[in-house]
């Protein structure tokens, strides 16, 4: 009996549930081509800024006031929300509910129809708590059948040509849900 081979990702990945979509791209110039002019994009990435601007207040005025942070923090929270609605029913009505398992070099998704090992992608990620919005590009690595009749296929993605920006937020995106998983464990635990 052989060894097994140890995992030897390069990234540490994590499950999750965003909103997504994806493209198949056709042509040399969609792939070296970038979708950043997009308004909406610009909209929801200067959401996700002003609600990192607000975390930073939050910190400074729950030292003063308890009652009017979690106040405060209830209401960003509504607005997540209906933000999150918003997206869903407006101009980007492509995008679905994924559960994906994530790292800084790829993911992994479970669809309803196969795709071609080596196709490339462009793919819209909708990062939850703060509703940041990445255009990726990426190739799939594999295509495999899998026994779930809705979504019967589990798509393999690798990400391509990230700049440090995108290859940063998805990291902080992934340390940010690991540290929330370690606070609910120990919560569960007291």
């Amino acid at each position: 009996m052989a060894p097994s081979q140890p995992d030897r990702r390069e990234y540490y990945r994590i499950e999750e549930s965003i909103l997504m979509t994806y493209s198949i791209i056709t042509s040399d110039e969609d792939l070296s081509s970038s979708d950043s002019t997009n308004s909406t994009l610009e909209i929801i990435n200067e959401f996700s800024n002003v609600s990192a601007q607000m975390k930073a207040s939050l910190g400074r005025i729950s030292e003063r006031s308890a009652d009017i942070a979690s106040c405060l923090k209830s209401l960003d929270t509504k607005i997540n929300l209906l933000a999150q609605v918003l997206l869903v029913n407006g101009e980007n009505q492509a995008l679905k509910r994924h559960n994906i398992n994530i790292s800084a070099g790829g993911l992994a998704f479970a669809n309803q129809e196969a795709i071609n090992d080596n196709a490339y992608l462009q793919l819209k990620l909708i990062l939850p708590p703060d509703l940041s919005m990445l255009v990726i590009k990426g190739r799939v690595v594999s295509c495999k059948r899998q026994d779930d009749f809705d979504f019967p296929y589990q798509i393999s993605v690798e990400f391509i040509n990230l700049n440090d920006s995108e290859q940063d937020s998805i990291a902080r995106h992934i340390m940010r849900l690991q540290a929330q998983q370690l606070r609910q464990r120990k919560e569960k635990l007291l």
